[in-house]
């Protein structure tokens, strides 16, 4: 192995060109090694950027809304132990769970990171499941009120000086109603911890960066959203 890997904690299967030293994570496509196709599915580069600043080798880490599994994959490649959640699993190794209806299974202070990258409010409302506590087919305030829910939940969870990373996208309607979901979540989750990085991860790696979509924007003068906010929290105190 390089020894610079082995030095940065990174796998030999991992270039060091990945890991990025500002707030912009940009990466224009999903690594396919990591996770299966899936609505809303995020490059396994950023995972990997998450593990590599927040964690350690053999910490455990608490994956909320694991969709097709990427935090796992990368997980199992750096060394990390994954734990994996969602409400709809179509990976034997993720483990079903409902955030709003079910009890916190785990013991207190086990995990260095818990991640949450929810459904962006109701965006692909549907995709996912046509549940009723699924985030994706709630209203604004519901949705807020289900991510206050689990960061309650899950914060017994998190070791004292653990991190919780959330990802979220902002939302339009109709080109004039604007929903400011970045904010309003900080809001929420500052009641429970610090705030230590805003990172922008911009939307490349989706089919709106297409030059079909460029020319709708162009003859309807709309601009779209293109990028999400991972805001990253410490936690200073024990509830």
């Amino acid at each position: 192995m390089d020894d610079s890997k082995k030095y940065f904690d990174l796998s030999e299967d991992i270039e060091l060109s990945i890991i990025k030293t500002n707030s912009n994570w940009h990466f224009d496509k999903c690594d396919a090694r990591f996770g299966v196709k899936y609505p809303g599915r995020i490059p396994g580069q950023i995972y990997i950027n998450l593990f590599y600043f927040f964690t350690k080798k053999n910490d455990y880490i608490l994956d909320v809304f694991c969709g097709g599994g990427t935090g796992l994959d990368v997980g199992k490649l750096m060394q990390r132990n994954v734990i994996g959640l969602d409400i709809n699993p179509i990976r034997k190794n993720i483990r079903k769970f409902d955030v709003i209806l079910d009890k916190n299974p785990f013991k207190k202070e086990i995990f260095q990171l818990i991640f949450l990258d929810p459904p962006y409010f109701n965006i692909n409302q549907g995709k996912y499941t046509y549940r009723k506590t699924d985030l994706s087919n709630l209203e604004l305030n519901p949705f807020l009120n289900a991510i206050e829910l689990i960061i309650k939940k899950f914060y017994p969870t998190l070791k004292l000086s653990g991190y919780l990373a959330l990802i979220i996208s902002n939302k339009r309607e109709k080109g004039e109603i604007f929903y400011d979901l970045g904010f309003l979540c900080e809001k929420i989750i500052s009641k429970y911890f610090k705030l230590i990085y805003r990172i922008s991860v911009p939307f490349e790696n989706t089919s709106y960066h297409t030059e079909k979509w460029r020319q709708i924007c162009l003859k309807q003068k709309i601009i779209l959203i293109g990028t999400r906010d991972l805001l990253i929290f410490k936690k200073c105190n024990s509830m």
